[in-house]
């Protein structure tokens, strides 16, 4: 299937950035994000920021753990924030498998907005779509 947006002269794909979060975290998320690229397509480039804060600001200044930035236009890249600065404790309590899910269902509902954005339509159940993109990639993998 071909690019959408190919005649714009948009990248595609999916990227992470975060070189300053815990290696578990990076880690599980480049397999996660390697999974992604083999099964779901990225018409127009997504990068998603692993922030070592606790939470991320949104555009309106509330802290959240996740947020997707969708531009105005699509010739304009949109991207993703993710918190991962509660991983230790939440290690600490919970172990690592269940520290790492939040941080992967995080990136899984964030990817639903991206969709609805690409494809111009009205949500409502991102919150379970993300869930079965996680539940697809539990299937495949052992540990996160």
């Amino acid at each position: 299937m071909g690019n959408l947006y190919s005649d714009k002269n948009i990248r595609i794909g999916l990227r992470i950035r975060g070189h300053r979060v815990n290696r578990e975290i990076r880690e599980a998320v480049k397999r996660f994000a390697k999974w992604l690229r083999k099964e779901y397509e990225f018409p127009i480039r997504v990068t998603i920021y692993l922030s070592p804060n606790k939470k991320v600001k949104s555009r309106d200044g509330d802290l959240c753990y996740s947020i997707f930035y969708e531009p105005y236009k699509k010739d304009v890249e949109p991207y993703i924030n993710i918190a991962t600065g509660y991983y230790k404790e939440l290690k600490r309590e919970k172990g690592r498998d269940n520290a790492l899910t939040p941080i992967l269902k995080s990136i899984a509902l964030q990817l639903q907005y991206y969709y609805q954005w690409v494809n111009n339509t009205k949500g409502g159940r991102e919150r379970a779509k993300g869930n079965r993109m996680l539940d697809r990639y539990a299937e495949v993998v052992e540990h996160p």
